[in-house]
C-alpha cells in the first residue's frame, strides 16, 4: 500500500471509539432537549382571568400603585416612538427561581398592549412579599394612544414560577394620553 493511504485507514478500534463517541454525543444531545413543561404553557392573552389570592397587579416605574378603578394611568412616550404604560405586580407568597412575567391591557375585550419576559421576583421590604415594578406594558403598534385613553381599561398580569406555579390577577383603570419619557406632559401629534 502506499504510505499516504496507510495513515488514512481507521484501525478497527478507532473506528470502534468514533461510534461510541457519537452516540455519547447524540444522548447528551437528546437530554439536552428534555425539560418538565410546566403546568401552565397557555399563552396569555386577554384580560379574563381569575385572581389568584396574594397576587396583585398594580402600576409603576419605581413604586408599586394598587391600582382602583378610577385610577388614572398615563400612556409614556417612548424613546423608540412607541407608548407604553408601567406594569407592577406583588405576591405574598414564595416562589422558586425566575419566571415568566406578562402583562396585557385590555378594551372592550381587546388586547391593545402588552408584554412578556422572563423575570425574578424582589424582596419588596414588606414582609413576605415579592414584586417586580417598571415592566413596559407596550401599546401595540397600529393604534395611538390619544384614541385609547379616556375609556375604561383592564391591566391583567400573569407570573409563572421556576415550578410552573401560576399566578393571575386583573384590575381596571383610566388610561390617559399622554407623557414623555422624562415624565413632562406630551400630546400625541397627529397622523
Amino acid at each position: 500500500m502506499f504510505p499516504l493511504m496507510e495513515s488514512a485507514l481507521l484501525t478497527h478500534s478507532r473506528v470502534r471509539h468514533l461510534q461510541l463517541t457519537c452516540k455519547w454525543l447524540i444522548l447528551v444531545s437528546a437530554l439536552m432537549g428534555c425539560s418538565t413543561p410546566s403546568p401552565d404553557t397557555t399563552p396569555f392573552i386577554g384580560c379574563e382571568h381569575p385572581s389568584s389570592p396574594g397576587f396583585v397587579v398594580g402600576t409603576g416605574e419605581s413604586v408599586f400603585t394598587m391600582l382602583s378603578e378610577n385610577t388614572e394611568i398615563p400612556y409614556v412616550a417612548g424613546f423608540q416612538g412607541g407608548y407604553h404604560i408601567w406594569g407592577s405586580v406583588r405576591l405574598s407568597e414564595a416562589v422558586t427561581g425566575e419566571g415568566e412575567l406578562a402583562f396585557n391591557v385590555c378594551q372592550d375585550g381587546i388586547n391593545i398592549a402588552r408584554v412578556a419576559f422572563f423575570a425574578g421576583l424582589k424582596d419588596t421590604g414588606e414582609a413576605e412579599t415579592l414584586g417586580y415594578t417598571g415592566a413596559t406594558v407596550i401599546l401595540l403598534h397600529d393604534l395611538r394612544p390619544d384614541l385609547v385613553a379616556g375609556k375604561p381599561s383592564t391591566l391583567a398580569a400573569r407570573y409563572i414560577d421556576a415550578n410552573g406555579m401560576s399566578f393571575t390577577d386583573t384590575a381596571t383603570f383610566i388610561p390617559r394620553c399622554c407623557i414623555s419619557i422624562t415624565g413632562e406632559d406630551n400630546s400625541v401629534p397627529s397622523p
